[in-house]
Formats: structure tokens, sequence, C-alpha cells
């Protein structure tokens, strides 16, 4: 069997970490669409504070991973802007950098990113455990669409890209 190109499983790799934090956001059961964004973000921030946490924390070495390449990483991270890279590996805090203005304490808006990174990480649970394949077709998990002339051709891989074809209310 051929290896999908890199691209191909890299994009998939993304498809599902932004389906995964969906499902994340989901979970919060806040109806952002009738609140103002201000009081949202308040509400998700009250719900997620949890302060004075101190991490384990471990050197880069002694969990197995490169500072150099970590530094590297956090150079390219910023030159596009990033706002704060933390790499936990085994429960340990092992890298964490914050530009200038920022820091640990910093709260973010990420509007529904949540949502997307959440939904696509369960994705990729689920398609790595063999729970379900792209191409399978989304009746098989949503029983009602099986007979609908359109929507039995929908396909796990045509949901996670977003081309199914359903508006955003469907």
């Amino acid at each position: 069997m051929r290896e999908p190109p890199a691209r191909t499983t890299r994009r998939n790799r993304i498809v599902v970490l932004l389906i995964l934090l969906a499902a994340a956001l989901a979970a919060l059961k806040i109806d952002h669409r009738v609140w103002p964004m201000e009081l949202f973000a308040q509400a998700v921030a009250e719900h997620f504070q949890r302060p004075n946490i101190a991490w384990k924390t471990a050197s880069p070495a002694a969990e197995g991973m490169s500072a150099r390449a970590l530094d590297a990483m956090r150079r390219e991270l910023a030159r596009h802007g990033t706002s704060a890279l933390l790499v936990v590996r085994g429960g340990r805090l092992v890298y964490e950098w914050y530009p200038l203005r920022i820091g640990p304490n910093q709260r973010h808006y990420t509007a529904a990113l949540a949502k997307a990174v959440i939904g696509s990480m369960a994705l990729l649970a689920a398609l790595t455990e063999g729970r379900l394949r792209l191409d399978d077709p989304a009746w098989k998990y949503i029983p009602r669409w099986k007979n609908d002339p359109v929507r039995s051709r929908i396909r796990i891989r045509d949901l996670a890209f977003h081309t199914s074809g359903l508006a955003d209310v469907d």
C-alpha cells in the first residue's frame, strides 16, 4: 500500500486537530451566537481559570527532546507572530516562551478556534484507532442520512474538509 503524500497527511492531522478543538468548545454548552463577544470571552475565561497552577518542569534533554530544535521552532513561530509556545511532555513543562508584553497569565481570545482543534483531535484519534475512515459514508454514523439523496453521498472526508456542500445551519 502506498503512503499518502506528506502534505496530505499533514493536512489530515490539521483537520483532525481543528475538529477536536470544535468539540471541546461545544462541551462548554455556551451559545456564542446570542452573547456579545465580550461576555462570551469572560464566560470562557472564568470556566477555565485555574489560578496558581505550578507545572512540574523538566529539561528538554530529560524528556528526550532537543533544546536546540525547540529554540529553532520558537524562532520560526515568533517570525509568524505566535504569542506563546509551551511544550509539555510526560506531564512536565519542558519549554516555555512568550514574546514581550505577553506572559503566562495573559488571556487570549480564541473565539471558535478551540472547537476546530478539539474536533480535529477527536477525528484523528478515531482514525488512528480505526473506528472510522475518511472515506466512510457519513450516514454510517448518522443513519437518518442514509435515504437522503444529497446527504447519503457525503463522506467523513467531506465533513472534515468542509466540502460536504451543506449550509452552516444543516
